[in-house]
């Protein structure tokens, strides 16, 4: 296997991120469906699939089309053809499903600063329903924001007669305008300072407070110190989410201060190859997180794997031989036996 450059690096590494990042969130989201029904396992099952769709979306945009599989002609024009298409209607709502990630994280770390500064309001506040209506909100704000992204390419033939890709109605690359309001100052502000600079200080609020808590514990109930558990895992998830974003916040400053020639150089563009890779990493690893620090999620994770093994060993149980009926046979100890494999 031969490696071109860094593209088809990056490609070589995103492969494993991304699959075991898809199995984590198919793994997270059926878990937290699973859950007795609550604001936060609603919100938590939404960050899944918002992360499931970035890696799904991710997969073909960032990987497969990328890949140093082969040599023939017609494997790099069927990958040329999943750049041209996935670049085309992949994405916008890649990109989408990043933002609706990040507001709906944001939305957890309200809803933990009430469970840890008014524990009296969030039953009122953070209710199932609103969490459903926030999801909604989030959902719509994300596609409508990120929609002219889809007017920023078109796909065209070029003068051979072959499909390539051209800069759409709305071009960043040319129009220094839509390039300044858009990419500079509103994505800037709506998908990066905005709600990490609100993150930042809900949990350095909440972590001042969880201190001030543990000097407290003996006096928490058992339904406070598990309300405490949730909120340190969540911390961690947060937090792991500023540092995979603080190279695309990066980026996007560097993007600010330097001209638009130093940014289209080798060096700028790896760098932010690195920072898409920290951003998806973000997304695969956050299913190890619940493993690490939520004893519930490894319950249910234990439940699905022993429901799996304990239909495995059933289909490849041999079926009992129908036994005439003797009226004076009892089936007793039949039916205890039964009872005992399954």
């Amino acid at each position: 296997m031969k490696l071109y450059g860094w593209p088809q690096v990056f490609a070589v590494i995103y492969a494993p991120l991304i699959s075991i990042g898809i199995f984590g969130n198919i793994l997270s989201f059926y878990i937290f469906r699973k859950m007795k029904k609550s604001a936060i396992s609603l919100l938590l099952s939404a960050l899944s699939l918002c992360d499931l769709l970035l890696l799904f979306f991710a997969l073909p945009l960032s990987c497969l089309c990328m890949l140093p599989i082969g040599n023939m002609r017609t494997l790099h024009s069927i990958q040329s053809l999943m750049l041209i298409y996935s670049t085309k209607y992949l994405y916008p709502p890649l990109v989408a499903a990043k933002t609706a990630s990040l507001y709906i994280l944001g939305a957890i770390t309200i809803e933990r600063w009430f469970a840890v500064f008014k524990p009296l309001q969030v039953k009122a506040r953070c209710t199932y329903r609103n969490s459903v209506r926030t999801v909604i909100i989030i959902t719509v704000f994300s596609l409508i924001f990120n929609f002219p992204r889809f007017f920023e390419y078109r796909i065209v033939k070029n003068e051979y007669g072959f499909l390539d890709l051209d800069h759409g109605v709305l071009n960043a690359k040319n129009d220094q305008r839509y390039f300044i309001s858009y990419h500079l100052v509103l994505s800037t502000l709506v998908d990066y300072l905005i709600p990490f600079i609100a993150m930042t200080v809900a949990n350095g609020q909440i972590i001042l407070e969880l201190k001030r808590i543990k000097e407290q514990r003996q006096l928490l109930t058992i339904s406070q110190e598990k309300d405490q558990n949730t909120t340190k895992m969540l911390l961690h998830v947060t937090v792991f989410f500023g540092l995979c974003h603080f190279f695309g916040v990066a980026v996007k400053v560097a993007e600010c201060i330097f001209d638009r020639q130093a940014t289209e150089k080798e060096p700028f563009e790896n760098f932010v190859e690195i920072s898409n890779m920290c951003i998806i990493l973000h997304s695969s690893a956050t299913f190890f997180i619940y493993v690490m620090y939520s004893s519930k999620f490894n319950e249910y994770l234990r439940s699905v794997f022993n429901k799996s093994a304990d239909n495995s060993v059933k289909s490849d149980d041999p079926q009992p031989t129908p036994i005439a009926k003797d009226s004076n046979q009892s089936t007793g100890p039949i039916i205890i036996e039964m009872t005992a494999l399954i």
